[in-house]
């Protein structure tokens, strides 16, 4: 079994990406977005809606910008070479239709139709995993629940095209 060495990004941007102080911040807005995310309930006061979907944002926008300058300090190659980073883009990339929908139709009566799309909440809460993937304890749990979630959305999504 070949061990990975670690890889040495240069620059300003290279010393970012692999801070622990950026990692750490990464980490706390992975927690505080499930922690919104948790608080979710039916019956909920509008305020609480507002500051949900607001946050949820703010999130989203933190995680775009994350995922773009660990690319362009990386590459592409180094990037999508973890595991952790392809999920991470991935939960990126659906967040950004939900966000601009969020961002166009807040406050209409539409907003209230179109929140079905935040059916990827629980696939969202799923960046929990990034913390125990920085412990490196759970690397097979990590690939075991990635194929199931991954399972898992494409057999929700098929199942609401078809209804």
């Amino acid at each position: 079994m070949e061990v990975k060495q670690p890889i040495e990004f240069d620059g300003f941007g290279g010393l970012m990406v692999q801070s622990y102080a950026f990692n750490t911040l990464i980490l706390a807005c992975v927690f505080c977005n499930v922690l919104v995310m948790a608080g979710q309930h039916e019956g909920q006061p509008q305020w609480w809606t507002d500051v949900t979907h607001s946050s949820h944002n703010v999130f989203a926008c933190i995680f775009l910008f994350e995922a773009i300058f660990k690319i362009s300090v990386m590459g592409p190659r180094w990037y999508f070479d973890d595991t952790g980073n392809v999920f991470d883009f991935f939960l990126v990339v659906i967040s950004v239709p939900e966000t601009a929908t969020d961002m166009l139709f807040a406050g209409s009566d539409a907003h209230s139709k179109l929140d079905g799309m935040a059916s990827f909440t629980w696939l969202r809460i799923c960046r929990v995993f990034k913390v125990m993937r920085g412990l490196r304890l759970l690397n097979s749990l990590e690939v075991i629940v990635l194929t199931l979630t991954l399972t898992l959305t494409l057999t929700l999504t098929s199942a609401y095209l078809t209804h």
